[in-house]
Order: C-alpha cells, then sequence, then structure tokens
C-alpha cells in the first residue's frame, strides 16, 4: 500500500476486521468482510460478493467440502462462473462449519441502485442462526434493511476536534508542506467532512 494520509484512512477501516480476527484466533470462528466500493456490481447478481465471500471462508477451513471442489472443477472445466444459487449453497454449506460467523459488508451506500441486491442477500444468510453480519453505510436509511430484533443501529460520526487532530498529526509529518498548506488542507476537509 502506497505510504500516504489516504491509505491511512484505508486501513482504519478495517479496524472491525483485525479486531474480530484477533477475537476469533483458536475458536471455531470465520470473519468475512466486502468492501463494497471494491466490488464489480456492473450485473444486477450477487456472484462477485458470492464469489469474494467464498474464497475468504473456504481460506478458513481445514478442509474444502466436496461440492465447492466440485463446483470449482466444473467452473474450470466449462470455463464459466458457477450461478448465484451454486454459489449462496455453497458458501451456506461452508458457514454451517462454524460455530459464529462475522460477516463485514462496508459501504453499502457505495452500490448505487445495486444495493437491494446485497441487502437480499444480507437477508438470505441472516436466516444461519451462526451468521452475524455487520453493514456500514454512510446513509443513515440504507434501502430495505431488515427491522428489529434483527437489526440494530447505530450512528457514528467523526468530530471536527477528531478530524482536525488526525489530519494535523498527519499533515505535521509532511516536510514538503507548507505551514499555510496544512491550515488550508485541514479547513477544506475539516469543512467537507460534516461528521463523515
Amino acid at each position: 500500500m502506497c505510504p500516504s494520509f489516504f491509505a491511512d484512512l484505508l486501513i482504519s477501516r478495517s479496524i472491525a476486521v483485525e479486531h474480530l480476527c484477533k477475537l476469533s484466533r483458536d475458536h471455531n470462528v470465520a470473519v468475512l468482510y466486502i468492501y463494497l466500493s471494491d466490488i464489480d456490481l456492473q450485473c444486477q447478481t450477487p456472484s462477485p460478493i458470492l464469489r469474494s465471500l467464498l474464497k475468504q471462508v473456504v481460506g478458513q477451513l481445514d478442509t474444502v467440502p466436496a461440492d465447492v471442489s466440485q463446483m470449482y472443477q466444473l467452473s474450470v472445466a466449462t470455463a464459466s462462473n458457477p450461478d448465484p444459487l451454486t454459489l449462496t449453497e455453497n458458501l451456506k454449506t461452508c458457514l454451517t462449519r462454524f460455530e459464529t460467523v462475522y460477516l463485514l459488508f462496508d459501504a453499502i451506500d457505495e452500490c448505487g441502485d445495486r444495493q437491494a441486491t446485497v441487502i437480499n442477500l444480507v437477508q438470505e444468510l441472516l436466516h444461519l442462526p451462526s451468521v452475524k453480519i455487520l453493514l456500514t453505510s454512510r446513509d443513515p436509511e440504507p434501502q430495505r434493511l431488515p427491522g428489529p430484533p434483527v437489526l440494530v443501529r447505530l450512528t457514528v460520526k467523526a468530530r471536527d476536534h477528531d478530524i482536525r487532530t488526525f489530519l494535523t498529526v498527519k499533515l505535521d509529518t509532511d516536510t514538503n508542506l507548507s505551514h499555510d498548506l496544512k491550515t488550508e488542507i485541514i479547513e477544506v476537509i475539516s469543512e467537507k467532512a460534516d461528521g463523515m
């Protein structure tokens, strides 16, 4: 990862994932995550998400289930991707091998008009008793989310002071920027952040 101010912001997004991974060591727990801004959702199907989640969960298993292996071999032999239903069933098979599964869907607001596809997948995975899901969004009301008791909403906003402190610390290490430019950067970003 390139050493820059914005790289530090991206790293901070994974704090929850890192924390869950540390907690899950030596336990029958899987931790899976999707940064939806990085996923290609050009089609209306959740296939890219399912493939990523399946790859992650298989990597946490001691052995690959026979159905997943057969699906993979068929995909290679036919030079085609499995359909969403097959991917979903194989993902569920793998998820049931864990006592607890934490799924993080980050930046659900980045899906745009494809958000319903992701929500449908989330709702289906919530039927598995071991699955716990965390969704993040800058949109306070993402489309069609399940209601309580399944969903607990937490509103997190950065305080202006926190943003300014973070920026000051990061910019102070850059000797190539003038004091006036650093001040302008802090002012503009703090103003535009508006509690993001």
